[in-house]
Formats: structure tokens, sequence, C-alpha cells
């Protein structure tokens, strides 16, 4: 069986459960771990063995810089904050060899960082794919079946804390998925005249409303800023079906409007330690995977990412040159 090298880059919360996943691979694999702080490798490591891992781990490494990886990587992980991702990207296509890279969301901060990014990928040949991962989830395969000859699609999502800034481009991109759609239009009028302070330092969150349309299609994120617990609900609506969804229940409800019929679904709502190392064999194997195209997903963060630093511009006493979200 061939063997593959894979290379994660950062290891902290996300990345040290990408790890996990990893550690079941199907695939024979090499697998680099790249932070600068010993904590975050010393959580990923932690974690991996806290799951154990198959025979098909036949190398495993933690490294605080890139000058130590193989010059031929096969699939990267870049788990990163956004701040820094267009950075990763340059220092990697100039020292190694790159196949296919996963870029966590939000993928870059500017539109003009996308094109820089996307004229690298380009350049030296790379497949990208961006990890918006209710794409790879079954319970939205079924619903992106359901609907695929539905019209008039309308989704909304509500609850509290849930991260609007960081977090709503994952429900743009189910938006995408279910209705084939990459392009839309934006109204933040609905948003509080006020910026928040997220809990990762240096970033910032939103709170309100955004409505985003396009021909025949529609989607509203509704979150509130409050003592809570994060909570978050998604409601679609087609012309013969109405649907919610509590992944955090896993309770799918599902109401065929012609005969007023209705249908509860129980699911699993998979982690990102039971999701990784299916994204790594398909693309290793089929060259392809569930989750979103580069491409696609540029076009998508392009029009939330220069709203969104209007809004924070406008409220908040910094100019920003880049959206300040990750």
């Amino acid at each position: 069986m061939k063997k593959f090298n894979v290379l994660l880059v950062g290891a902290g919360q996300l990345g040290s459960r990408h790890l996990q996943a990893l550690a079941m691979s199907e695939l024979k694999i090499s697998i680099s771990v790249v932070d600068p702080f010993e904590d975050a490798l010393k959580l990923a490591k932690t974690r991996f063995d806290e799951v154990g891992s198959s025979n098909n781990i036949l190398d495993l490494k933690f490294e605080k810089d890139l000058n130590n990886i193989s010059q031929n990587i096969d699939l990267c992980i870049i788990a990163t904050s956004a701040d820094c991702r267009l950075h990763i990207l340059k220092e990697l296509v100039h020292k190694v060899s790159l196949a296919n890279i996963i870029f966590e969301k939000v993928l870059f901060q500017s539109e003009e960082q996308i094109i820089v990014a996307s004229n690298l990928l380009e350049k030296y040949e790379i497949s990208a794919w961006v990890n918006c991962p209710r794409r790879m989830q079954p319970i939205y395969h079924k619903l992106h079946e359901l609907l695929s000859a539905e019209s008039n699609i309308e989704i909304n999502v509500v609850g509290n804390n849930w991260g609007l800034a960081c977090n709503s481009i994952h429900m743009i991109d189910l938006w995408s998925y279910l209705t084939d759609k990459i392009t839309y239009e934006l109204d933040m009028s609905g948003l509080e005249p006020r910026v928040l302070n997220s809990k990762r330092p240096n970033f910032k969150e939103l709170e309100g409303r955004i409505i985003g349309t396009s021909p025949n299609s529609k989607f509203v994120l509704d979150c509130r800023v409050n003592e809570k617990e994060p909570s978050v609900k998604i409601f679609i609506k087609s012309k013969n079906y109405e649907v919610s969804v509590d992944e955090m229940k896993g309770i799918c409800q599902i109401i065929d409007l012609r005969d007023n019929q209705l249908k509860v679904e129980n699911f699993s709502f998979l982690y990102q330690s039971q999701l990784t190392n299916i994204a790594l064999k398909e693309i290793l194997t089929e060259g392809k995977s569930d989750l979103t195209q580069y491409s696609d997903s540029a076009a998508l963060h392009r029009p939330f990412l220069n709203s969104v630093l209007k809004h924070i511009n406008k409220y908040s006493i910094s100019n920003y040159d880049i959206c300040p979200i990750t």
C-alpha cells in the first residue's frame, strides 16, 4: 500500500481534533504536526494518545517550525487562525511540494488575501478545499437530496452566542450546499451598531441579523449575545417542505406541506475528530471531497468579508485594512 505524507499546521483546539481523526486513517500515513507553541503541541499529543492510533500511522513527529518538514506533502491541513494563514501558505509553497490543502475557515481576512492565495494555488498546481464540514454530515446529505428539486429555499439560523462573525461562513456554506448557489447580496442593516471583542484575543464579533439574498433563495442569520448557553437552530423552508434541525439534540423535523405529514429523524452530528480521516481518504484516493472546493468557498467568502469589514470600521475606534475575524 502506498504511503502518504500529511502535514498539520496548527495544533490547538481544532488542530488537535484533526489529529485525532488522522489517527484513524485507513491509509498508511506519516504525520508531521507544526505549531510554534509548546502547549499546543502537548495538547495535540495528549489528544492523539487519548484515541490511540491505527497501524496505518507509520510516523508521527511534532515540530515548532516548518524547517524539518518533508519536501513532499500529499495533504496539508492549515488549522491556524486566519490572521497568519496566508503567511503560512507563502512559506509552505517555497519550502515543500504540496499536492493538496485543506484550509480552515474563515479562509482569509480580505478579498485581496484570497486573490493572492488563489494565484499561489494555481501557480503551484495545488488542489484545495475549505473545511466547512456540514457538507460531510449525513443529515445534510439527506436534506440536499430532499431539496434538490425544490424552489424558493429559505434558511433561517437563530440562536445565542454561536459566533455570528466567526461562524456565519459555515451557515452561508450550508445555504450554498442546499441551494447549489454561490452568489448572493448581503443586507447588514440588522446588525447591532457596535463591535464586540471575540473570546479569541485580537479578533472581533458581531451581534444581530445578517440577510443574504439570491434569485429564488434567501438566508437569515440571527445571533444574540447574552448570558445564555450557546445555542443554534436551523430552519429551512421551500415550496413543499418545512425543516428544522437541532444539531445539539440530533433531531431533524420535516413537514411535507403537501399533506402536512411530519417526519422526525434522529441523527448523530459527527465531530471533527470523526471527519478528517474521511476527507483524507477521499482526497488522496479519489482526488475529490465533500468539503467545499476552494474556488467556491472563495466566492462565498468575498461579499461576507467585505461587508463585515465595512461594519466593523463603521462602529470601531480602530480602522482595519483586513477583517479581524477568524
